[in-house]
């Protein structure tokens, strides 16, 4: 309801269906609407990999871009799942893609507005802690994990603890897939990858430099994280509150860079939106 889609969105998704008739779902890249500005959406390499695979990990399509091929899936299975409660979409989408064939167009054909209002923003923890719940089913059905009760508890709470139990679920899973064949490796490791920057994220929003630095350091992960956040979360052990001004700084520097990659959103959305009657 708050989003725009570009003129072309549904005419390029229904082509999409008519060349590949046997596509159940598709979703689509967006624009991102952030504070009066658009930015380009781009494609992220890692939807080159299986998206059965990914869509165990995380919510492989942005709900709004998604359309549905009603010729190819049951009606049956196009509904949500009240015990998923704000995750609904990252349950679907795992579902279906383990029955019907889909695909990510690599075009923006939404423009995805960002605010404080939306539902993601409102109800992010318990969004979290229910992402948390079905990546956790999906990894016991696929034999990866048995018990995935270090793995939900931080979605609960952020704590040393927590923290460090996590850390040791993300070693193991790492270790688990390292040991399987090739063939299906490659987008379990994009996954596992995905889980963790979901955790770095979850902790790192409580700014607490010094269980970021912990979960850094025990999953050894300092090098899949930006030079400038490496560089802000080193003291975090020793010195909080320099990482705490130096994390600051950083957002800042992000928010500057968003701006000068962006452009008004009027310039933008004036040339599609109707007159007034």
């Amino acid at each position: 309801a708050d989003d725009f889609a570009y003129p072309w969105r549904l005419s390029r998704q229904a082509a999409l269906f008519a060349a590949r008739p046997e596509l159940g779902f598709c979703g689509a890249l967006v624009d991102t609407l952030l504070h009066g500005r658009v930015l380009k959406g781009r494609l992220d390499p890692v939807f080159r990999l299986d998206l059965t695979v990914l869509s165990k990990f995380f919510t492989i399509f942005l709900h709004p871009t998604v359309v549905y091929n009603r010729k190819v899936i049951s009606e049956a299975d196009l509904h949500y799942d009240g015990n998923y409660r704000h995750a609904e979409d990252f349950d679907l989408f795992r579902r279906l893609a383990d029955r019907y064939p889909a695909a990510l167009m690599p075009e923006s054909l939404l423009v995805y507005r960002v605010h404080p209002g939306s539902v993601t923003s409102r109800h992010s923890k318990e969004m979290r802690r229910t992402h948390l719940k079905i990546v956790g089913e999906n990894l016991e059905r696929l034999g990866l994990a048995q018990g995935c009760e270090d793995l939900r508890a931080i979605g609960d709470r952020v704590c040393l603890d927590t923290v460090r139990r996590a850390a040791a679920f993300i070693r193991a899973l790492e270790e688990r897939i390292a040991a399987l064949p090739d063939p299906t490796r490659p987008s379990l490791e994009a996954g596992a990858l995905n889980l963790f920057y979901f955790l770095y994220q979850l902790v790192n929003d409580e700014e607490r430099p010094a269980l970021t630095h912990e979960l850094l350091t025990l999953t050894g992960k300092w090098n899949a994280i930006r030079r400038r956040e490496k560089y802000a979360l080193g003291p975090g052990a020793w010195a909080p509150w320099l990482s705490q001004a130096s994390m600051w700084a950083g957002k800042r520097a992000d928010g500057l860079a968003y701006r000068l990659k962006s452009a008004p959103a009027a310039s933008v959305l004036a040339p599609y939106r109707m007159a007034a009657p």
